[in-house]
């Protein structure tokens, strides 16, 4: 996910997620029945060390989807980041059925890896190199 952070009028893309983003997340899985959930983004959230992979809210987002998987009611918070990247969402999914989050698919960085989390496996795929061989137009 990228976030725009406007700053003395100018733009900057940040990989992080913001509270606006998050709370659609939680909108859209509040309403998820019977499915197996598969998100796609720029970037991977969290490294497989579960470390913060974006600069900021990373690790929050992987919380969430734990939390969705097993069925829980909580709230976001986060502390010691710029305001742009404050969280404070609350969350039910007790009354989600049948569903769970299996992976997430991103595409941001230059190794392609896959790990799993908390029951959630994590793809990163090396789209930069594709790119770069598709407009070469080499042959595999």
């Amino acid at each position: 996910m990228i976030a725009t952070v406007k700053r003395d009028s100018i733009r900057k893309k940040t990989l992080a997620v913001r509270e606006d983003q998050v709370e659609e997340i939680i909108e859209i899985l509040s309403i998820s029945h019977h499915k197996r959930i598969i998100f796609m983004g720029h970037s991977v959230p969290i490294t497989r060390r579960g470390d913060n992979a974006l600069k900021y809210n990373g690790r929050t987002l992987h919380e969430l989807f734990v939390a969705f998987n097993q069925k829980a009611i909580g709230h976001l918070s986060n502390h010691g980041v710029p305001i742009e990247f404050k969280l404070g969402n609350q969350f039910d999914f007790s009354k989600v059925v049948d569903s769970q989050i299996v992976s997430y698919i991103g595409g941001h960085h230059q190794t392609e890896s896959n790990y799993r989390l908390n029951t959630i496996d994590y793809i990163t795929l090396n789209t930069s190199s594709r790119l770069f061989n598709k407009k070469q137009k080499k042959r595999t």
